[in-house]
């Protein structure tokens, strides 16, 4: 695996939370204890995978470039995955007060 598919498996994973999220909104009829906890599951789910795949891309024979290049995206998806995870809470919070 080269440097820009590592990339791109973190662009898979928030994509994989996203729908995820979506499906529980979804469920507008489920418990909202339920959603909320599947949603809190999955999201530090796939927090812990990123986290994980930044470690073992660590260890790739990569030049600097490549491995920093690797770091900001996976930046960028963390920050992405927890950008979607307040907007579905409050999505959620919202669909259930009403």
């Amino acid at each position: 695996m080269n440097s820009t598919q590592a990339m791109a498996t973190f662009r898979d994973s928030v994509e994989a939370f996203g729908d995820a999220a979506q499906d529980q909104l979804a469920r507008s009829g489920a418990s909202y204890r339920l959603a909320r906890s599947n949603m809190e599951k999955t999201y530090r789910e796939r927090k812990a995978e990123i986290e994980k795949m930044v470690e073992a891309y660590g260890r790739r024979p990569w030049i600097t470039e490549e491995h920093l290049a690797v770091r900001q995206v996976a930046d960028h998806a963390l920050s992405t995955l927890d950008a979607i995870y307040r907007a579905t809470r409050e999505a959620l919070d919202t669909l259930h007060k009403g």
